[in-house]
């Protein structure tokens, strides 16, 4: 569930990196093949799974130090957060669901180019 939903303003991803880091931890470590196998029963595929949280799964499945990728999307959620609650309040735009990657990313991207500028 928390694959499919994916939402970077949530905690969803920072929960599979979580629960992957649990599984490690407990000697039961998830791997690719039984998460494609889930996937597919489950939704039929990957199709409807957003490209970022296929980007943050390898990169869990891939990563030497979970905890630290955790922090990190933790981090990254936090931001794209307060990225959608700025735009909403102070640009007026309306987020939702077809058009939050988009806002988040306009917005991070603002917010970066204004730090490069000082």
């Amino acid at each position: 569930m928390k694959l499919m939903s994916g939402r970077r303003y949530k905690k969803d991803l920072s929960d599979i990196i979580g629960i992957l880091s649990e599984q490690k931890r407990m000697g039961e470590p998830l791997g690719y093949r039984q998460i494609d196998c889930a996937v597919k029963n489950l939704y039929g595929g990957w199709d409807d799974i957003s490209e970022y949280a296929v980007q943050v799964l390898k990169a869990a499945l891939d990563s030497e130090n979970l905890k630290e990728l955790f922090m990190e999307q933790e981090q990254e959620e936090a931001l794209s957060k307060q990225a959608v609650l700025q735009v909403q309040k102070y640009e007026g735009e309306k987020v939702k669901e077809s058009n939050v990657d988009e806002v988040i990313q306009k917005a991070l991207k603002k917010k970066r180019d204004s730090r490069d500028v000082r």
